[in-house]
């Protein structure tokens, strides 16, 4: 028994038309889990970027809360906060952690803060806050603020 072809084909896909849909469907799911990968990347970035500024703009929003006192006692907030006192004329740097940050050079593994203070001009208090931790990926980022504070007027 002979079978006949009626020259029609029958409906469905070729093998070939299969595999390179898959390989359009593979390159659109690793495009697609890329990006997320990244911006989940950014606003954990982001996030700890709001983290350090709000550590920072505290600690000198505790400075300037001493400063309304007549005359500002800057050295009680250093000594309440660090432990030490406020040379009269040359540049103290004092650390403290910043909870929800880490870095890798601090023993509690948080992140990392620093205030300058420079009184080397006696009417004037020079305070620098830097924050340091270390973002997705290994690089340590910084955020620094730096405010000036009139000693005794």
């Amino acid at each position: 028994m002979k079978y006949r072809s009626s020259g029609r084909r029958k409906a469905g896909f070729t093998l070939m038309e299969l595999m390179v849909a898959l390989v359009v469907i593979a390159f659109a799911l690793f495009a697609l889990i890329s990006m997320i990968l990244v911006v989940q990347t950014a606003r954990q970035n982001q996030r700890d970027q709001a983290v350090a500024k709000q550590a920072a703009v505290s600690q000198l929003e505790a400075i300037k809360a001493v400063s309304v006192t007549n005359p500002p006692n800057y050295a009680n907030y250093v000594i309440q906060q660090f432990t030490g006192s406020l040379p009269s004329s040359t540049s103290t740097t004092y650390t403290f952690s910043v909870d929800n940050l880490t870095h890798s050079a601090t023993t509690d593994k948080k992140g990392k803060g620093t205030i300058l203070f420079d009184s080397s001009n006696k009417d004037l208090l020079d305070a620098t806050v830097t924050i340091e931790w270390n973002a997705v990926g290994g690089r340590t980022l910084t955020y620094s603020v730096r405010s000036l504070f009139c000693n005794g007027y």
